[in-house]
Parts: structure tokens; sequence; C-alpha cells
């Protein structure tokens, strides 16, 4: 009988294009049955992963689409080469805190001194903060 189900629900998943929540369906069923887990657990575990999926893809695409230079962190930041620039404010970028509050960021000067090349480590999107986890799933 669960097998029927289990066919119902990949049969589902795919339908709503949940690719990888489909591909996880039988070993998180088999999972679950094996720990004697919760139906929410279960149920809460698949979209979970479906949406990390997602986000991961997202992230590489508009990756891809920005065309970024080169690949920079905000600790490789050089104070040396602009010694003029506050390290507790780039510190304070660092947190990416702007991104949530909504506010942007403005370098201004004049051609040639590094202002595309500072902001790189911000704009990266392996740097972003991660969605919220709508469930504490563990598979």
């Amino acid at each position: 009988m669960s097998r029927i189900y289990e066919a119902k629900a990949a049969e589902g998943l795919e339908e709503l294009a949940m690719n990888t929540a489909r591909e996880l369906l039988h070993s998180a069923a088999q999972k679950a049955a094996a720990k004697n887990g919760s139906y929410s657990h279960f149920l809460g575990y698949l979209p979970d992963a479906e949406l990390k999926s997602r986000h991961q893809r997202r992230v590489e695409v508009n990756t891809r689409f920005a065309h970024f230079p080169y690949h920079k962190h905000p600790e490789d930041f050089d104070f040396s080469a602009q010694p003029s620039i506050d390290p507790k404010l780039v510190d304070e970028l660092a947190t990416l805190r702007f991104l949530s509050e909504g506010r942007n960021i403005v370098l201004s000067g004049p051609p040639g001194v590094g202002k595309a090349h500072s902001s790189t480590p911000w704009t990266w999107p392996a740097n972003w903060p991660k969605p919220p986890n709508p469930t504490t799933c563990q598979g």
C-alpha cells in the first residue's frame, strides 16, 4: 500500500517540478519508516531540500549571468592598497547587514581608484546570506 502512495507522491512532485524532492522521496520515506519519524518531519524535509537546491541553482545562474571578473571574499581585502579606508567600515560591510535592512552602498571617486575592485567581495553571491530556513528537519 505504501508503494502506491509513494508513487502518487512522486507523480505529484514531478507535476509540481520539485525534482530534488522527488529524487529524495524514496530515501526520505525509508529513513522516516526506519526511525519512526513523524509525518510532519518527513513532509518538512522534502520541501526544505527542494528550497535549498533551488537557492543553490539560482545563485549559480545569477553568478554566471553577472560575469564577475574574479572571485573575491571580504577577508581578502587589502588595506595596504588603500590605507585611507577604515577597517571597521569594511568589517561592518562584510556582515552584509545593509542587505537585510534594504540600504544601498555607494562607492564614489574618480576612475581607476578601485571602486569595482573593492565592491566585488560584497557582490559575490557566495557571500550573500542564505534565505531563512523554514524547517529544522534533518534528513
